[in-house]
């Protein structure tokens, strides 16, 4: 995914990134590999304490604790690339592709990941923890039922009502995920 990802944007490892929502930096850690500077904006303290010791050894790499919507970059920085996986639903939407698109220098890139548990594997176990998700699941009265893959398309509306950002390029990827009882 990121091959591509960096194919599609031209990034390269000279590339500026901005990661929003670093967490434990399992995608920053992508981004460092291939050598761009990266600054990593993350809210949560102990998140951000987790990705900064992770990527500790890669020098081009800032973790910087804040919400992006108050967060402020350094005067005159832009950006090649602006990552935010996992948790664009998260940002302010009356703030998100308006500051984004403030910082990415002129041909820059949005790239919006999004992670979802899909049908398949193994049935027999989901129909036996169905009441588990029927407990725990706020709001969920009827059965829970994982999507399909062809069943997930984002929505990109809002992202081309709000006049910043081109149409999307979308791209599914799939990894199959086995979990033993602990993992779950």
């Amino acid at each position: 995914m990121f091959a591509e990802l960096f194919q599609l944007s031209g990034c390269h490892s000279d590339s500026h990134v901005l990661e929003i929502a670093a967490g434990t930096g399992i995608a920053t850690l992508h981004l460092a590999e291939r050598g761009c500077r990266v600054t990593a904006v993350e809210l949560g303290g102990e998140m951000a304490r987790v990705a900064k010791n992770k990527l500790d050894k890669f020098e081009k790499v800032d973790v910087q604790v804040s919400a992006f919507e108050e967060w402020e970059p350094s005067v005159g920085v832009q950006y090649d690339l602006v990552l935010v996986a996992t948790a664009f639903h998260w940002l302010d939407p009356n703030v998100r592709y308006k500051k984004i698109a403030s910082l990415l220098k002129p041909g820059g890139y949005l790239a919006i990941i999004r992670y979802h548990h899909v049908a398949g594997g193994d049935q027999a176990f989901f129909d036996q923890v169905q009441m588990c998700y029927e407990q725990f699941k706020n709001g969920t009265t009827k059965k829970f039922v994982l999507p399909r893959i062809e069943e997930i398309r984002p929505d990109t509306s809002e992202m081309k009502e709000s006049g910043w950002f081109e149409e999307p390029v979308r791209k599914t990827y799939v990894k199959e995920e086995a979990y033993n009882r602990q993992q779950y």
